[in-house]
């Protein structure tokens, strides 16, 4: 959906900004907003300031909202559908207010606009990380045979374990992300090509950088481990566990948001791999949300993952669009 021409983005750093026909104009479409619905859903119950977050959204003469962006620290820009124009008119708007923008997520041809729109303004090269389709679950379909085991919510002592985990996922995921990038040249929008790792760390090399990074790899885990007890705490990870109650395999849920839930950082272990858990556990957390109350439940699949996109259509989810994610440098 294109930005009508003559109206304009409204920006804040403040996300509480974003004015009430904005709700209206993400809940107009649960699936589609997914991202930003639960991000400010979760959003409320923050007691800590985001430094790195802020909100536009493009409002015509009428009132009416008719797309958003937002950035939560530390995740990519994620943006509603735009044409060219409009995501041209954002990239001008973001670099003039000095917004810090890793890279966005938004429907494929979206970002692809945008991630073009800010390497003309800004000079920085734009790298697609990784292509996503988005599903919704139509009917829900266990796997048969179910793998030995059980699910099981998470519990408060299991925080350490779900954040190292989702750093194993986040990590896997992009080192993924750059391998793809290192052999499909053709889908980047900068020049950079070749085997560089999807996020650098600079070039200093003295001691003083070196503590730095200590500090901040510490400080990273620290927070890992309080958003796990977080998720925890509403009851929003779900583990299969084998029958000696050995954990296997994870996933969690975003907050409920305008009735819809999304399934998100299932992972299994290597070692435990291509033994059914994660079709279970996924199908087990999805259950978990639709008893919750939840009216829809969607997720994301790695388009390059055949397998993953596969199990999901397997155990009754569907097609609903595809996105993509660039990162900037």
């Amino acid at each position: 959906m294109t930005a009508p021409t003559g109206h304009g983005w409204r920006f804040s750093r403040d996300v509480r900004a974003l004015p009430p026909a904005a709700d209206a104009f993400l809940r107009s479409r649960p699936a589609r907003h997914t991202v930003q619905l639960a991000a400010l859903e979760e959003g409320r119950g923050r007691t800590d300031p985001d430094a790195g977050a802020y909100v536009a959204w493009y409002a015509g003469d009428d009132g009416a909202v008719h797309a958003t962006a937002l950035r939560t620290s530390p995740w990519p820009l994620d943006l509603t559908a735009v044409g060219p124009e409009a995501a041209d008119a954002l990239a001008g708007l973001l670099a003039d207010e000095g917004a810090a923008v890793p890279g966005p997520g938004a429907p494929a041809a979206t970002a692809a606009a945008f991630a073009a729109a800010w390497q003309r303004r800004t000079g920085a090269a734009a790298r697609l990380t990784v292509r996503q389709r988005l599903y919704r679950l139509e009917a829900l379909r266990p796997p048969r045979p179910a793998p030995p085991g059980r699910a099981r919510p998470a519990q408060a002592g299991d925080a350490e374990l779900v954040a190292r985990w989702g750093a194993e996922f986040a990590a896997e995921t992009s080192a993924e992300s750059a391998t793809k990038s290192a052999t499909e040249t053709g889908t980047e929008t900068g020049t950079e090509t070749g085997t560089e790792t999807a996020v650098e760390t600079g070039t200093e090399t003295d001691t003083e950088a070196a503590v730095e990074t200590a500090e901040e790899t510490a400080e990273a885990a620290q927070e890992r481990v309080r958003r796990a007890r977080r998720q925890i705490e509403r009851g929003h990870v779900t583990l299969w566990q084998t029958p000696d109650g050995t954990p296997a395999a994870m996933a969690s849920l975003s907050a409920k948001a305008a009735g819809q839930v999304r399934v998100r950082g299932v992972y299994t272990p290597p070692p435990l791999r291509r033994r059914g858990y994660a079709g279970a556990v996924t199908a087990a957390v999805s259950r978990a949300a639709l008893e919750a109350g939840a009216e829809e439940v969607v997720l994301f699949a790695d388009l390059a993952n055949p397998t993953t996109n596969a199990l999901y259509q397997r155990i009754g989810y569907r097609p609903v669009d595809d996105f993509a994610v660039y990162e900037f440098r």
